[in-house]
């Protein structure tokens, strides 16, 4: 028996980095589009045109389900479900508003659903932003709006390779089928063997 154990999820970075730069507007560099605030990387030094996402609360929402994907391949997938905080920010108030309010549209529209469905994700509800402004290294007041985003996905966790058959052949010998008395039932009656010294 071949066994392989696999672990795939959606990639959620790529996807909620693609719906930054797709929808957010107006819109943001790619390349100031930053995950984390925790991950130490560095913010855009030109400006505070940019925006940060980072995943919590990640946790699983049920029991596994085990069952075969195809054919040949068993395996048992769990369900996710993550908050991404999305903070989007800029110099100008009107500017981080009308960013936060993007990602609200959007992330409450079929536009969002299937925007997040060709990457394996189920986009859940977007809160309102919140303005939650903050003092960067020169001192300068950046104007900052965070939005929520619940989403969830299947993780497959186990996939192994099980040996099956689909035909079985079998020789049955030494069967008789006897009336019983009075009623128009059939009993099968197969021989019984007992281990030596018994009987």
């Amino acid at each position: 028996m071949n066994s392989v154990v696999l672990i795939s999820e959606p990639d959620v970075n790529a996807a909620i980095c693609q719906f930054i730069f797709s929808y957010v507007r107006p819109q943001i560099a790619m390349n100031n589009i930053v995950q984390g605030w925790m991950n130490y990387d560095v913010l855009p030094p030109d400006n505070n045109e940019f925006a940060v996402f980072s995943m919590s609360n990640t946790g699983r929402q049920m029991t596994n389900l085990s069952g075969f994907f195809n054919e040949k391949d068993y395996g048992e997938i769990a369900l996710f479900q993550s908050r991404i905080q999305i903070d989007v920010c800029s110099d100008d108030s009107n500017v981080a508003r009308q960013r936060s309010n993007s990602i609200m549209n959007i992330g409450r529209s079929g536009t969002g659903v299937r925007f997040f469905q060709q990457y394996g994700i189920s986009l859940l509800n977007t809160a309102d932003g919140i303005p939650v402004d903050y003092v960067d290294g020169a001192g300068n007041t950046v104007k900052r709006f965070v939005n929520n985003v619940n989403i969830s996905y299947y993780s497959i966790i186990t996939e192994t390779d099980v040996e099956s058959f689909d035909k079985v052949k079998a020789n049955i010998r030494n069967v008789r089928v006897l009336p019983t008395e009075g009623v128009k039932k059939w009993q099968l009656e197969l021989p019984v063997r007992y281990p030596r010294g018994l009987s």
